[in-house]
Parts: structure tokens; sequence; C-alpha cells
């Protein structure tokens, strides 16, 4: 080396020496770190963890031993059995379906490989080659289309006026001049817009197309929804509206789906379509590695079957499209370099950089034009099983003028007509629909033919369409919003069912007619809230804004119907002389509802309205201006209540003129409570006795602060290293350095569980690799690992006799964990919420989550609920980089060994993912500052004050259940604790007050409208449809859950009966009909004293008439 180094430079040698140091101190702290490493996984975690991305790493907040608590001799653990749980019909855990295609286990088997160092003039490559193909006969349906966003880049007004006016009125001219010509449509709520301006000759000229089969209507829903972070009962609420909209409208009942741009797809959508009467479905955004396998299996067109059937009662149809976008240079083959050529209006191809002109079909270059598409389509049938093609032809905001119309025709038909006059091409190629194709293709191999096409299984995320630029990111961006949306869905059901119980049973008229069109437009807002560019967050800021504005407007329109019901229902029917206050309400510019102040200057009675299947002891909050309250039930007795005080806006400070009133409260399934709330004249009597909370402030122990007085309320200094809070059920640890959770002890099993949450960040941009893309609306793309979030906030503790919070408050957070002191589900539970507002500089390019550290074994498995419907395993795969194993989740996540089960459940859409045994993660929010080339050329830097909230519960598996767990492993279900939880989180009990001076008839001060159902039967809607005839009618549309029973669960409270009957209702009723699953089409009729029959995981729809 001596040597060597002589004949060196000096400034050479000095580089050298400098890069030799610094590899031996890298190797050095390399070696340090594998130590500390190792020993931190000797001392925190007690299983052989897997850590693909290296996410574990020492953290400065947590507690250095791992304490076990015992059950108190008066909580002996519980030994419980299988053969407690024998033979309970509520029970399901999923049958085993033998799919030929598993999306689960397709994972481990694709080549990811994404060609690197390939410059293309567009930044994308064609994943998809065909090397070889061989000539054989086709029919080709040609079908123009044109994708329509009822919002993007701009608001759906403006795009309504600028695109999908035009192009339907172009339609109803150009197909009527051209027989031949044909096309398809989608979108009903823009439909429904164009429909109220259209003369009377366009809308017949509209049926008539219809009629004749030249335009069809597909999908049917009003929008395009989202797969992915939509709740299944808004997608379902979506699909109904548009449909229905269709048979009122237009006496048409759709028979085939078109979704190509929902940013991956959900296997809940399939389920929903098919039991709407949808024969076959076409999807587009599929991972480029998938659809890369499936070119070589032949796989793009299989059978959709749910995990849990076993009969295949759920298959549906399913065309894949196979190239990378459903724009004109996608579509007829392989090579969009040739296909962009068929594109006839606009400039799709390149010449080096610049795109070439457009092409005109002449009869110097017909011939050379009809074999290059002739090339392209043999080359497309090499990827499907049939000699039956589909080529769809169009794009966004496409055909919207005159020029394009004949232009797009024109010259394909002369392409056209070339190819089928040289019966040497053996190619029939013409223009038709989704309905021409489907119903070719089924003639031609026999519908549905097990052995024509394979069986599938499962759903089709994550999604990305280059290299490891997954699009998990919108899963989280502008959570504000899809928290919003998500509160219009609840209040609407509520309002729904209020509504319709309103106008039949109680037979109840005034004002309500009126209101039926404000429920209509609210029903309208919630689907167009569901669109793929709406409730994912990614239009631009102006459309995002324009988005809220109708959601907050729908949500102080819903409750006012919600108000208006409760006014009818307690009142007389020959006078309204009830005056009903709301309790909550949305401030205009904000995203979540706050408390309104409820005077206790005169009495109030409380009315609260249960709107789920199962009986509620829970708590109810409202602000009052006095703490000192009487709190009685109707039979005038005292109830246990609370005084706590009110947390601003922000979460950061107490309001010191009022105060929150936590009552709690017993509530009928379907029921109406009445409460009563009065002021206390003087402190004399009754102030000793006044239920006020107790604050602590939790304080470095050499802190000698005096107390602190806000209010009626003394802050008090708490020295200590943890926090211990129990209740009947279970103690729960937290830490004192972030007032963040960290074990919880089950005192009927006595196990303790390690719950350690806390907050990290991923950070985009910061890479030391100058080109490498950063996150956007769309993608996630981290510069690595998570780091721990290492600001130290303060902690304060309010304690009282209903519930215990610790309110972690950081400089741009809020976290709040609060253990319930009462009997029933809730005592099961840490509730979790955050208030977070990343709405500055510090938090530029960084990505918010939060993280839960449980002691469970899960190994790389963890599940993540589908749209809130069914419970789909996830696999963690270094392979896939880690934004791949990202998920959507909309209602629940779940951790799983052997013994125990983690859920974490949520009140909105998340992005989650378990990247260490044993973990899970969610992303809260993301601040970005740069466009991710997908078409939105803008960051996400509106961030808003947002609010999430989190159910988190361990429960202990039964002896004896292990072995039934393996039947079918891709999937879980609810337990039924964690079922009945969801509905307490995502279906709050309803509070309205009224003077008590009013006259509240007895048998409305507690009345129960609908039975108590069966464990896991859940009433989705009740929706009250228009009247066209004598009598009233709405659909009833019932969800039965699947219920897993090997878990303890004996605090249910659900009625015996595992079946349900019409009769049980209660309700006036004339007939049931069982009706496709949006109430389109009659399947049979049902005498009322028929018990209704659904399969567990089913949803059903019933058309009621009352008399």
């Amino acid at each position: 080396m001596r040597i060597i180094a002589r004949y060196l430079p000096r400034k050479c040698r000095r580089v050298i020496t400098v890069c030799v140091v610094a590899s031996l101190a890298a190797f050095i702290l390399s070696l340090y770190t594998g130590i500390q490493e190792k020993q931190l996984n000797t001392r925190q975690f007690l299983v052989k963890v897997n850590d693909p991305f290296g996410s574990r790493h020492k953290r400065t907040c947590t507690l250095q031993q791992y304490l076990k608590h015992e059950a108190t001799s008066n909580n002996k653990a519980t030994q419980v059995s299988r053969t407690d749980y024998e033979g309970n019909s509520q029970c399901f855990i999923g049958g085993y379906n033998h799919a030929d295609i598993q999306m689960e286990d397709i994972w481990d088997r694709i080549n990811l490989g994404y060609p690197d160092f390939v410059v293309t003039v567009t930044g994308w490559l064609d994943t998809i080659q065909v090397k070889s193909w061989t000539a054989k006969p086709l029919h080709v349906i040609v079908m123009p289309h044109s994708h329509q966003d009822p919002g993007w880049l701009e608001t759906l007004d403006s795009y309504f006026s600028m695109s999908t006016q035009p192009t339907l009125d172009l339609m109803i001219e150009k197909l009527t001049a051209n027989p031949t010509w044909s096309f398809i449509w989608t979108e009903v709520g823009l439909l429904q817009m164009w429909w109220i301006k259209a003369t009377n000759k366009q809308k017949s000229l509209f049926k008539s197309l219809v009629q004749r089969g030249q335009l069809e209507l597909v999908y049917g829903s009003w929008i395009m929804t989202d797969e992915s972070v939509a709740h299944y009962g808004a997608m379902l609420d979506q699909l109904t509206e548009g449909q229905l909209w269709l048979k009122d409208n237009l006496n048409v009942t759709v028979e085939n789906s078109w979704a190509i741009d929902p940013f991956g797809h959900s296997s809940t959508m399939p389920y929903l379509l098919g039991q709407s009467g949808i024969q076959n479905m076409v999807i587009q955004r599929v991972h480029y590695a998938v659809k890369r396998h499936f070119a070589q299996q032949k796989d793009f067109e299989f059978i959709w079957r749910q995990n849990w059937d076993d009969t295949g009662t759920t298959d549906i149809f399913c065309h894949m499209m196979p190239f990378m976008l459903y724009g004109i240079p996608y579509s007829c083959g392989p090579n969009r370099h040739v296909c962009c050529k068929f594109d006839f209006h606009q400039k799709q191809c390149f010449h080096g950089k610049k795109h070439t002109d457009v092409l005109h079909v002449t009869n110097d270059n017909v011939a050379e034009l009809a074999n290059e598409l002739w090339e392209q389509l043999q080359m497309k049938s090499e990827l499907f099983r049939s000699n039956v093609l589909l080529l769809p032809h169009g794009d966004d905001f496409r055909y919207k003028t005159t020029e394009e119309w004949d232009e797009q025709f024109e010259n394909l038909q002369t392409i056209f007509n070339y190819i089928n006059d040289k019966p040497e091409m053996q190619m029939k190629i013409e223009f038709g629909t989704l309905k021409d194709y489907f119903k070719h293709l089924h003639k031609s191999s026999g519908r549905h033919k097990a052995d024509d096409y394979p069986v599938l299984s499962g759903d089709f995320f994550p999604y990305t369409d280059r290299s490891d630029q997954y699009w998990s990111g919108f899963y989280s961006t502008r959570p504000h919003f899809k928290f919003m949306v998500r509160q219009l869905q609840q209040f609407l059901r509520s309002a729904e069912i209020l509504f319709t119980f309103c106008m039949s049973y109680l037979n109840v008229n005034t004002n309500m007619w009126d209101l039926y069109s404000k429920l209509e437009t609210v029903r309208r807002t919630l689907a167009l809230s569901q669109h793929h560019d709406a409730i994912t967050g990614t239009s631009k800021r102006h459309v995002m804004n324009d988005y809220s504005d109708r959601v907050r407007s729908a949500l102080r329109d819903i409750f006012q119907v919600n108000k208006q019901s409760i006014t009818n229902i307690l009142g007389d029917k020959s006078q309204n002389n009830i005056v009903v206050q709301l309790t909550e309400d949305y401030p205009k510019d904000g995203y979540f509802p706050s408390k309104l102040v409820c005077s206790l200057n005169t009495p109030i009675n409380l009315v609260v309205w249960n709107d789920v299947g199962q009986p509620r002891h829970d708590l109810i909050h409202i602000v009052v201006d006095t703490p000192y309250v009487k709190v009685t039930d109707r039979l005038k007795q005292p109830i246990k209540y609370q005084i706590s005080p009110v947390w601003d806006t922000s979460q950061r400070s107490v309001e010191t003129k009022n105060y929150l009133l936590s009552i709690e409260v017993d509530v009928g399934a379907f029921s109406l409570s009445t409460f009563t709330v009065c002021a206390e004249t003087s402190v004399g009597t009754s102030g000793s006795n006044v239920k006020f909370a107790a604050l602590f402030n939790v304080i470095n122990s050499k802190d000698k602060s005096l107390p602190l007085d806000i209010g009626h309320f003394r802050m008090n200094q708490l020295p200590s290293s943890s926090i211990t809070v129990s209740n009947s059920y279970l103690t729960a640890l937290f830490k004192t350095c972030d007032g963040m959770l960290y074990s919880v002890m089950y005192k009927d099993h006595g196990e303790t569980y390690k719950a350690d949450t806390h907050f990290v960040t991923y950070t985009t941009g910061r890479h030391m690799q100058p080109f490498r893309d950063k996150s956007g609306a769309y993608t996630f793309i981290p510069d690595g690992v998570a780091k721990d979030f290492s600001e130290k906030p303060d902690v304060i503790i309010t304690k009282g006799e209903l519930f215990t919070e610790i309110r972690a408050i950081y400089k741009d957070i809020v976290h709040v964990s609060r253990i319930y002191n009462i009997s029933g589900s809730l005592g099961h539970i840490i509730h979790v919420e955050n208030f977070v507002n990343i709405n500055n500089q510090r938090w530029n390019n960084t990505e918010l989550a939060m993280r839960v550290e449980t002691s469970l074994n899960s190994n790389d498995y963890f599940y993540s609920d589908s749209n809130g419907f069914q419970l789909h395993r996830r696999k963690t795969r270094s392979r896939m980089s880690l934004q791949g194993n990202i998920y959507p989740m909309t209602s629940s996540a779940v951790l799983e060994d052997n013994t125990s089960r983690f859920t974490l459940l949520t009140s909105e859409s998340h992005g989650v993912a378990s990247l260490v045994t044993g973990w899970l993660e969610v992303i809260l929010d993301r601040r970005l500052l740069q466009d991710d080339w997908r078409g939105l050329n803008q960051g996400v830097t509106d961030n808003k004050l947002t609010k999430s909230s989190f159910y988190l519960t361990f429960q202990k598996k039964i002896n004896g259940y292990k072995e039934e767990l393996s039947k079918n492993k891709y999937m879980r279900v609810d337990t039924f604790r964690t079922s009945h939880l969801a509905d307490i989180l995502n279906s709050p009990l309803k509070v309205y007050s009224t003077s008590v001076i009013d006259t509240i008839p007895d048998d409305r001060k507690n009345g129960q409208f609908l039975p108590t159902l069966p464990c896991g039967w859940h009433i989705l809607n009740i929706r009250m449809l228009p009247v066209h005839s004598k009598h009233k009618e709405a659909l009833v549309t019932i969800h039965r859950r699947g219920l897993d029973c090997s878990f303890l669960d004996k605090i249910m409270a659900c009625s015996g009966k595992g079946s349900l009957e019409w009769s049980d209702f209660g309700l006036q009723l004339l007939t049931v009909s069982e009706m496709s699953l949006t109430g389109v089409s009659e399947i049979s009729n049902h005498p009322i004293s028929n018990i209704i029959d659904i399969k567990p995981m089913e949803i059903k729809t019933y058309k009621i008439a009352f008399r």
C-alpha cells in the first residue's frame, strides 16, 4: 500500500485516508448498534420478531421494565371452554372456498421487477409485452366512452358546464343520426344534472337510444366510487341512489359495471354489484406486476368470488383491462406507440420528445393503419382465452366537441370497413357496448364455465403503476375530509330511520314531505363525496374546498331533518308543541362537530336516540353553563354523572364558563329515552355531592410548583414515573414521558398485553438520492423507516367517577386516552383521540403516524378491513418495499396469535401497516410540498385541525377453538365485542334537548320502534321511497355480520334469538318483498310471518309497504 500511495497525489491520499477512517467508524458504529439492538430485543420482546425494513430502534420514551400485573383476588382468571359456545347459530368463522387464484398468495410468487435506468418520453414503461402471436379469427367490439369526473382539477359545476353537458348533448345528436355508432355512460349524478336541463325532445331521444341498445348505461352508480377508503354502507347508498334514479326515470336495470379509475379494487365492490343484479364488471387500475403475471397465465378474465363463499353464490364475471391506463394509446394492444395513432382528435404519439400530428385516414394510408390495428389486436388476443375482444376508445372528458365525434367515428369506421372487407384478415370489428361484448363473449365460451375461466378471491391492493411508487399515500391524504364524510354517513343513516318511522308507523305528515327533498339532497351529497377523487383527498385545493362546503351544508341540513323527526315523534299528532334543540352542530368552517351550550336557567329534557339494533350502556356528553346539576331518568330516579372541564376547539385550554356534563345512560335498541337535567339552586346541600372530576398535571418529581385553580377545578401536581388507571375490567399503564399507553392487563383472565403507543414520522425528499421521486397526494415514497417523534408534551389527567382521561398536549398534536368506568363493552377498551394540526412549515414533507407496539406474536401477518365489510389477511413483505405494505383501513385492523387478538377500531379511514411482528401503525396526516406526477400538479399543504378516534381492545381465545381458525386463513370476522364496539364508535348516541315545560306523551318518552336484533344483525339502512302509489314504501337493508365465537365475550346483551321474523318488527306492514340489493328488481314476495333468511356475511334488501 505504501508503494502505491507514493505515486498518488497528496490530495488523493488525504481523501483515501478520510474514506478509510469513515468506513472504520461506520463499521464500529454498526457493531455497536447491533449489540444495542440485540439488548433491546432481549429486554423488550418476548418472541422472535420479523423486522424486514429495520423499523425497530432504541427509543428515549419507554418504561424500562415490562410490568406484569396479576388479577386481583376478586377477579380470578376465567377459564372458558368451547362447550360454553357450542351450537351457537350466531357464530361464523368462514368456509373455505376453492379459488384458483388467491391474491394473498399471488404476491409471493409474482415478479415485482420494474426496469431501471430506462428513459421514456412519458416516464412510464410498458410492462406487458407480447413477443409472439398466432393469427386467429377475432370478433372485436370497439366501445367509445368518456370518463367524467364530478370534480378533480375543476369543481363539479365547472366540469358539468365544460364537458358533461356538451358531451351528452352531442351524444344524442350523433347517435341518433348514425345508427351504427354506440356509446356508454357511467356517472348517474352528472346525467341527473343534465336531465334537469334537457328538453323533452332530448329526453325522448335519449330513451330511444337506450331502448335500441346504441347507448348503454353501465355501473348505475351516482359516481364512480373509490374502493379503498369508502365505507361499504356509503358505497351501497350511492349505488342505490344511482340505480333507483335510472329505474324511476328511464326504466333501466343495469347489467354491466365499468370502474376504470379507482386506485385499486376492493373485493367488497363485486359483492355489492353482484347482489344488485349486475352480471359482469370491468376494472382497470391493478399493480403492474399482477397484470404482467395475469398476462402470462391469460387470467385477465375471471370469476370473482368472496373469500368466505364456499358455494359460489357470490360469483361475478370480471374483465380486467390489461394495459397500464384506460386511454386510447393503452387500448388496442401492447404497443402504445402504435395504438396512439388511433386517436384521431388529440395528439398522443411522439417523435422524440415532440408530439406528432394527428392522422386522418385516407385511401393512401388506410391499408397501413388497418394492418397495424389488426396486428395489435392479434397480439392483445394472446392475453385472453376467447376470440372476442373489447377495445375501449376514450379517455377523460372526451367526445365533447362535434369535431371529435366526427373525427373519431368516421376514421374508425373507414378502418373497420377495410378490415371487414378483407376475408384473409378473419376479423369482424364493429362499434358496440359492454352488453354487446359480454353477450358475444359468453355466447362463444359458455357463461361462467369453470374450465374456461379461473375463480379468483381477494382484492387488488396495493396499487402501483411504476416501480415502488405505491399509491398508498392517499389512504391518509386530507383526513379532515374523510372524517367529515363518515360523520355525514352516520347522521344520514340515523335520519333515514327516524324519517321512515315518522312517515309510516306514526303516520306523521307535518312538514315531513317538505323535508324529503332535503333528505334526497343529502343522500346525493354523500354519494358525491364517495367519488374516487373526493374521499381520497386527491383533487385540487379549491375542488376539495367545494366538496367540503357541500358536505358541511349537508350536515347542517341532516341535523335539521333529525331535529324535525324527533319533534314529530315526541309531539302529539294533532299539534307539534315540542321545541327540540340540538346539543351539537357543525361550525361554518369546522371539520368536526362542536358542542352547543345547554342553558340550565330552566330544566331541560335530554332526548337520547339509539339508532342501532343492540341496547346501549353508554355515556352521553353535553355542555352546560353550571356545574351544579341534578340528573334523573324518566322515573325521577337519580343517575350517575360527572362534571369535567370543557376544552376549547384546539383542545389545549379549558373554558372557565362552561362545563362538560357526562351522564351514564341505558338506551334500548332503536329507542328514544328521556332524562331530565336541572340546575341546583345553591352549593349548600348539594354542593358536596357535585361530581367534579379531579385534574392532575404530571410533572418531574423535582418540580415543586403549587396547585393551580381553573374555574371550579384545581390542577394538582402529580410527580410520577408512570400512570396507572383501572376499572372493573382492566388496568392500563401509561408513560409519563409522552402521556401515552404502555400496557393493558385484563382482570378476567389475568393477561397483560404490551400496547406501547407513540408517534413516529416519515419524511420524503430528504434522501441523498437527488433523482428519487417524492411522496404526493397519491403516492407514499418515504426516505426510509420512521423516526420517533421526540417532542415532550404536557400531560394532564382528568379523573372522575365515569371516566379517566390522560391528555398529552404537544405543540401541534393533542393525544387523549380515555378509560371508561362503566359496565359493558366500553369498559374493555382504551379510547384514543388525536387532534392534529400540521399546517406549518416544520411539517413540510412529513407524515405523522401513530404506532402501537404489542406483545402478540403475529409473525408476518395482520388483518385489515375491506370497506368495513370484511377482514382480509395481509402479509408484510420486504420485497414490496415499506410503502407497498401500507393498506387501507376503513373501520378496523387486527393482530392475532395463537392465544390472543388485538383490534384497533377507527371512526374514519387511514393507511395501516404492521411493519414488525406485533406492531400496528396508522398514518394520521401528511403535508407534502410537491406533486407526484399523477396529474394533480399540486402538493398537499391545506392541512386542517383534524380529529381521529380509535378503540383499542385485546381479547383472549377460548380453549379448543384454535383449530377452527385454520379453515379460512385468508380472512377473519369480528367478535361479539368488536362488532358491538364498531357500532358504538360509528353510530354514537344522538342527544337532543327540550324544555321540561313541553308535555311529552308517556308512550313517547321511552319508545322502542324496532326490536333488539340478534347478535351480528345490523340494519344498514331504512330508506323511505317517494310515493308512487297509495301505500308508503321503504327499503330495509340488513347485513348479517359473521361473528367469531372463539373469543370470550360474555358481556354482550344480544337477543337470544338466532333468527328474525318480520312480525318481530311491530310495524304496520302490508307487504314484504325481497329485492336486489339496490331495491331495483323484485326477487320474491315474503309472507309477513316468514323468518328473514340471511346467511352470515350476506346483505339483503327488502321492500316493505305500510298499511
